[in-house]
């Protein structure tokens, strides 16, 4: 099951910190602009009640019952007054666009929200019993209000998005040593003794020493597995060999009913000697392939192939590890031979990739879904896909030399191609 993205999930934090974060400031800041608005806007009705006092107080001093509209030329009120009598509650003068009746139910001194939706300054006019009544439409500050909180909102979203974008780009920045400490590892070879490249953050350094650290012990243990399996395949070699030599003595002495399962033993043991060479060569090679000139009729000239035929057609110059690829092409024989072919085409020609060395028996074939264990087998390089130690050795030689090995079904037999990497191509001489 894949697991969730560090990065994603880092950058899911940020963006749901930082939005959560602007919301509440951007809440707390429009409740603040609000109340400043509102704070600013009952000054503003202060300080023009304070300058209409003076000069309202003439026309206050009326005592007529009719109410007076100040003249005024045409024009948008923001603000509205009235002249209102105290005791009576009566209007006594207005300006232009203030309502016909008072502002307030009743008269008195300091700030009131009136019942038809206005903001009310109220103060008393002298001795009189007269007050001044500044209003403003509630409707008007709301919307002054409500202005400000989206304008302050908008510029607290339009800052916390600038900033996500710019951690979002800090978070990809700061990640990046990890993805490079990441391609590193995958390229890293612990047999080849190279250390990783410097990482350039802090963290990473203890990763980077414990990768290290277990590379060399998987190399050490690689290195003492192959010892141990060289050491067992050369301590094999010389009992084979002379398991060999007294089942061939033993064939001349044989009676025509026991011949037969001597023969058959004595290319079991022969069988088992090339699969022990193999592993020589392999556990021999310590990665440094020994590159020189291929000749495949030669090479198979110094095989044991038993009683198949072989054609070989090579159109092709390349160089390559004979001893590897004898051993891998010995392996490919002696599979075929055991499931049943009497004719091999073997042949070697350049491709893109550089030179594919292919072996083709006319043998009983491979059924689809063993093929497909020995392509899933082969595509992990793990030995417990494939039947046998032939293909896996085979494999390791392909890749060794930088290329890699396939199996095909054919309508009848089997042919499997050892691709060799272009740096093993061996380009013709010039004339």
């Amino acid at each position: 099951m894949p697991q969730s993205s560090i990065q994603h999930r880092l950058l899911r934090t940020v963006m749901s910190v930082n939005v959560v974060g602007s919301l509440l400031t951007a809440m707390l800041v429009g409740y603040l602009v609000s109340r400043s608005v509102s704070s600013l806007m009952d000054s503003t009705l202060q300080e023009s009640a304070e300058i209409l006092y003076g000069l309202v107080q003439p026309l206050a001093s009326s005592d007529t019952d009719a109410t007076m509209v100040m003249p005024t030329v045409p024009h948008e009120e923001q603000l509205v007054w009235q002249v209102v009598h105290g005791a009576s509650n009566r209007l006594v003068v207005r300006s232009s666009k203030a309502p016909e009746q008072p502002l307030l139910a009743q008269a008195l001194d300091g700030f009131a929200d009136s019942p038809q939706d206005w903001r009310v300054r109220s103060m008393p006019l002298g001795a009189n019993g007269k007050y001044l009544y500044v209003a403003q439409a509630s409707n008007e500050r709301q919307q002054h209000e409500w202005e400000a909180m989206i304008a302050i909102v908008g510029m607290t979203w339009l800052i916390a998005a600038a900033s996500a974008a710019w951690l979002s780009r800090r978070a990809r920045a700061e990640l990046e040593p990890l993805e490079r400490l990441s391609n590193a590892v995958r390229a890293y070879d612990p047999l080849a003794g190279q250390p990783l490249p410097a990482v350039t953050r802090r963290e990473l350094v203890p990763v980077q020493k414990s990768i290290e650290e277990l590379g060399g012990r998987l190399a050490r243990l690689v290195e003492r597995e192959r010892a141990f399996s060289a050491h067992a395949a050369h301590a094999l070699r010389t009992p084979l060999a002379g398991l060999e030599a007294q089942l061939a003595l033993a064939l001349r002495e044989a009676t025509p009913q026991t011949a037969p399962r001597l023969r058959q033993t004595r290319l079991a043991a022969q069988r088992l000697g090339r699969v022990v060479s193999s592993l020589l060569s392999m556990f021999r090679s310590t990665g440094k392939l020994e590159l020189s000139p291929v000749d495949l009729g030669g090479l198979f000239s110094a095989l044991s192939v038993g009683q198949v035929s072989v054609t070989v057609a090579q159109d092709t110059a390349f160089m390559a590890d004979a001893n590897l690829l004898a051993a891998a092409l010995s392996n490919l024989v002696d599979n075929s031979v055991r499931h049943g072919a009497s004719h091999l085409t073997v042949a070697a020609m350049a491709t893109a990739q550089g030179v594919c060395v292919s072996v083709q028996d006319d043998g009983a074939g491979i059924a689809p879904d063993t093929l497909h264990k020995l392509r899933a087998g082969l595509a992990d390089a793990e030995h417990q896909g494939l039947e046998g130690l032939g293909l896996w050795l085979a494999s390791l030689v392909a890749r060794a030399h930088g290329g890699a090995l396939q199996v095909h079904a054919l309508p009848q037999g089997t042919r499997v191609d050892i691709t060799l990497s272009a740096a093993h191509h061996e380009p013709p001489p010039k004339s």
